[in-house]
């Protein structure tokens, strides 16, 4: 039996989105005190876990410490910080320590929030018995895709089959190309920072 639990953050940060029109509210510089959630799902384990929330909150520290009481514009990848840049953002980070996470809900306000399914980056090795692609695979699918087109709008009609191709190996769906360029240069920074710990 599959079972889904979550473990919830916050953080304060400074945003301004400068893709909106002039004149937009949100041009301006302001802040939130955002709440993250951070879900995950699988079976059991010994311990009648599916992951313990500890491991949850370990692998979060360092991303707090990147995000929180900073201007969100000025870290790479957040250049334009929406809700969906930004869950996208922390499921690209979370994901690749936290194996069992199926979504990354981010709250801008009481009222307002996005979710997000787990990012190209979030399952390599073996899993449910089925080869996935290793980190370095990846980021090789992704260049081939990428290589074909050099301006895209976030629109849903100017999708590249390519694109969806290479996302649908990795159980993921992205909305644009942009998307998949943050997606792949934040791939390849965890994966040259995860090699020099090693």
């Amino acid at each position: 039996m599959k079972i889904r639990i979550a473990k919830t953050f916050d953080f304060d940060a400074a945003h301004f989105l400068p893709l909106v029109p002039d004149g937009h509210k949100c041009k301006r510089m302001h802040g939130h005190t955002y709440r993250v959630e951070v879900m995950c799902e699988g079976e059991p384990d010994e311990r009648g876990m599916v992951v313990d929330y500890a491991e949850i909150a370990a692998a979060f520290v360092p991303i707090h410490d990147a995000i929180d009481h900073r201007t969100l514009n000025e870290i790479p990848g957040l250049e334009n910080p929406t809700t969906e840049c930004l869950a996208s953002w922390l499921m690209a980070r979370i994901s690749l320590t936290v194996r069992q996470v199926v979504a990354v809900r981010v709250y801008e306000s009481a009222t307002t929030w996005c979710e997000v399914a787990p990012e190209v980056c979030r399952r390599f090795g073996k899993v449910d018995g089925e080869e996935k692609m290793t980190t370095e695979e990846l980021i090789q699918r992704l260049e081939k895709a990428l290589e074909p087109k050099t301006t895209w709008h976030a629109k849903p009609d100017l999708f590249n089959p390519g694109i969806d191709t290479v996302v649908a190996e990795v159980e993921q769906s992205l909305w644009c190309l942009a998307d998949c360029r943050s997606a792949l240069a934040e791939l390849k920074r965890l994966s040259a920072s995860l090699a020099e710990e090693q």
